[in-house]
């Protein structure tokens, strides 16, 4: 135990989180901590080594490799659609080789960027992932309470025209959560061990007419209500991470299992995506505070640095490995050293 202690003491003291550990003291671990396999995603496998110069299922396998070397214990991985169906080896492959290492799954479902699908296709897709892989976890769908977000739960043709109104609450309150229920007990039938949640940018933003992320969040943060086995919040740095951890003391029951997904070590750099120090504190700063709160699980938002097209301030520079010399650094060392001590502190 003290060991542990003056290890994590000198990581906060090396990213100015030593405040911290005051009065805290240690008890168990966040069960689950790891990253998204950035080159196990939809654009990957959508346009391969012929963009990207470089086999995409190689450097999945490559990452995988280094978070294991990091102590992680579970890999996310996004799977869209279209683009699976299309790839579907290339996830085979890949998912296959996590298992081999000992990685928990953590598989996101989604409709393809920028498209809507009606609610049953999409349960059916989610039930297909579900049967073939038996995934410990599914993400299904991402920001699932906001309206412009949430176009799976929009109806085909429809998506620009109800993009702020489709969901405005109460009206269709009950319609949403009926499809959530009806979607995760389907999943459960194929595969019962599989726990269904969904992440949100709650208190992101103020809670305003229009902002049913906030709404449902402060209606379905519990394990009676909420038609999810879990639920996440998914800070892109710590001053995001601060709102929403207010947002979690607000609402939350301390029942409802809670995650940190999609922490962006990109964008915590700031106007400098490169300030890997601000990166370092970020991820310092949440995890101790997901843990402090008793959260289950903890996965940055990818791994290495060669970032998304569709990404904005700091895509190129999303990750804890150098996107050309893919070495560790300081804030993968952070992470490194922050799952080693593996512990968890309280007032």
């Amino acid at each position: 135990m003290k060991k542990a202690l003056i290890l994590v003491t000198g990581l906060l003291a090396a990213t100015g989180l030593t405040a911290l550990l005051v009065r805290r003291k240690r008890t168990s671990s966040i069960p689950y901590v790891g990253s998204e396999i950035s080159w196990a995603s939809w654009e990957t496998f959508k346009f391969g080594a012929e963009t990207y110069g470089s086999d995409p299922v190689l450097n999945a396998k490559r990452e995988v490799d280094l978070l294991k070397e990091a102590g992680a214990n579970i890999v996310s991985m996004s799977m869209e659609k279209g683009t699976f169906e299309q790839n579907t080896a290339k996830y085979d492959e890949v998912i296959n080789y996590a298992r081999g290492k000992g990685m928990t799954l953590l598989l996101k479902v989604f409709p393809e960027p920028g498209t809507s699908i009606p609610i049953s296709e999409f349960e059916a897709y989610a039930v297909a992932v579900a049967s073939r892989y038996k995934p410990a976890f599914m993400e299904a769908y991402n920001e699932p309470f906001s309206p412009c977000s949430a176009t799976t739960w929009q109806r085909v043709q429809e998506a620009a025209r109800l993009c702020a109104t489709r969901w405005l609450v109460p009206q269709h309150e009950a319609e949403w959560v009926a499809a959530i229920r009806s979607m995760v007990q389907k999943v459960h039938q194929v595969s019962p061990n599989t726990k269904v949640g969904a992440e949100s940018n709650v208190g992101k933003f103020d809670c305003g007419v229009l902002d049913t992320e906030c709404y449902y969040f402060q209606r379905y943060a519990n394990i009676e209500k909420s038609p999810y086995d879990w639920l996440a919040i998914e800070p892109i740095n710590k001053d995001e991470a601060v709102k929403q951890f207010a947002a979690v003391d607000l609402y939350w029951d301390r029942k409802l299992p809670f995650w940190v997904l999609g922490l962006d070590p990109g964008a915590a750099g700031g106007l400098n995506p490169d300030n890997d120090a601000l990166r370092s504190e970020s991820i310092s700063y949440t995890f101790l505070e997901a843990a402090k709160r008793g959260f289950r699980g903890f996965l940055l938002f990818c791994t290495h640095d060669h970032g998304y097209s569709w990404g904005q301030l700091g895509a190129n520079h999303c990750g804890i490995l150098d996107r050309v010399t893919w070495l560790p650094k300081n804030s993968y060392n952070v992470l490194k050293q922050l799952i080693s001590a593996r512990a968890r502190y309280t007032d």
